[in-house]
């Protein structure tokens, strides 16, 4: 293991199996309801490597952009994966330099950027947890690129939000949550089925997949950057009857969902603003 000087946050990241969705869980005292704010003091490394955190799994460190704080995280989900992202502490854009681990079914990794609280770990100014009928607007950007990456690659480039219905923040996992696919991958479909076609959200076309209490909208065609209001998705997804006016925003989340050859992938122009 190199030498590096920087303080880095380890964290043990595994799998809610609940249609390979991967929430990242506090497995060292998962009765420990203390969260730490992650300061600005560890931002002294660019580099997450997956041998950063105990049994393999990837760490999270702070990064701010535009005055705001967001954190990044490795969070290899599979032991047997191995993965390095190379980051800005300036901005949080972020590149996956080195991927190794496959798998046909559960995603092995979920490289990603988030705002929120969950498992130890908090940005400052989120504005978060939030009611969803509170919620005036949340205004989210974010640029992807596949540049470079192979062609067997197999990932699926996405936005999650999570819900639990408490306002208690420090979650471990969400209950219910929305994902947005900027694209859909060839072997892969959201959980549950699909119940509309062509829904006009942010000026852009969704296909809309429901299972119990998630919903899921996927790109009718690829996008690689997006700068749109997510509130409308929250207020089209209440009356399909999953999350509510009074469950409570927790977390929202960008990255990568990676089954294999993700390599090359990377991430810039995160934001999310809760209003």
């Amino acid at each position: 293991m190199k030498q590096r000087n920087f303080q880095v946050f380890a964290a043990i990241t595994v799998m809610l199996l609940l249609s390979g969705y991967p929430a990242i869980l506090n497995s060292t005292n998962d009765d420990d309801s203390t969260t730490t704010t992650t300061t600005l003091s560890e931002l002294e490394t660019r580099t997450l490597y997956n041998e950063d955190a105990a049994s393999g799994y990837g760490g999270k460190l702070a990064v701010v952009s535009g005055g705001r704080q967001y954190i990044v995280q490795n969070n290899i989900i599979d032991s047997v994966a191995a993965q390095k992202v190379e980051y800005e502490t300036s901005t949080g854009n972020f590149v996956i330099k080195e991927h190794t681990g496959s798998s046909a079914s559960l995603a092995v990794s979920f490289p990603s950027i988030f705002i929120g609280n969950n498992n130890g770990h908090a940005t400052t100014d989120s504005n978060l947890p939030k009611r969803n009928g509170a919620i005036g607007s949340l205004q989210t950007g974010w640029t992807w690129s596949k540049s470079g990456v192979s062609a067997s690659a197999d990932f699926l480039p996405l936005i999650n939000l999570w819900f639990t219905a408490s306002e208690t923040g420090n979650i471990l996992g969400p209950e219910k949550w929305l994902e947005i696919w900027m694209a859909k991958p060839t072997s892969h479909n959201p959980s549950g089925v699909q119940i509309a076609s062509n829904v006009n959200i942010g000026g852009s076309l969704w296909n809309v997949w429901k299972d119990g209490s998630n919903i899921t909208y996927v790109a009718s065609s690829e996008l690689l950057s997006v700068n749109f209001d997510l509130k409308p998705f929250i207020n089209d997804a209440i009356p399909r009857l999953t999350i509510s006016d009074s469950d409570y925003l927790h977390d929202v989340i960008a990255g990568f969902r990676i089954w294999s050859a993700g390599a090359g992938l990377s991430s810039s122009g995160f934001s999310a603003i809760v209003n």
